[in-house]
Parts: structure tokens; sequence; C-alpha cells
């Protein structure tokens, strides 16, 4: 589960997950939900990576992170 405060909360199980890694997005400015055509939705804080997430559904969208590190650590990506 992933909680955008205050816009939204979306929840899903590891196994949904078809693909996911840390990318470098570069493009986004700023806060908040951006769209884009190369990864649909982006949840953005603050700065230029992020967790890309591809569903089992098909859905696809990028996570804002400052620690990609540690998200690669905590999903066993060393």
């Amino acid at each position: 589960m992933f909680h955008f405060f205050p816009v939204l909360k979306h929840t899903f199980s590891f196994s949904e997950i078809e693909t996911y890694k840390i990318i470098n997005y570069g493009f986004v400015d700023g806060w908040g939900i951006r769209f884009t055509m190369k990864y649909r939705t982006v949840y953005n804080i603050k700065g230029n990576k992020g967790l890309f997430i591809k569903l089992k559904n098909g859905k696809t969208f990028v996570i804002g992170t400052q620690k990609p590190k540690e998200i690669n650590h905590i999903l066993g990506q060393t």
C-alpha cells in the first residue's frame, strides 16, 4: 500500500507486480501527480528518482523517492 497524502491511497499485493525498477525520470518539477506518455502516472514529492511499477493488469506508475538505494535493498535488488 502507498498513500499520497491527502489525495489518494492505493493498495496492491506484491504478487500483483509484474516488474519494478528504480528510474531517473528527471523531467518532473515540483511535487504532485504528473501524467506522462512513458510512465503514465508519477507521484512526486521531490527529486527525480522513483520506483517504476508495472502491475500484471497493465497499469503502470512511478512513486518518487529520495532513497533509491534503500528501496533497492528492501526489494532485494542490490
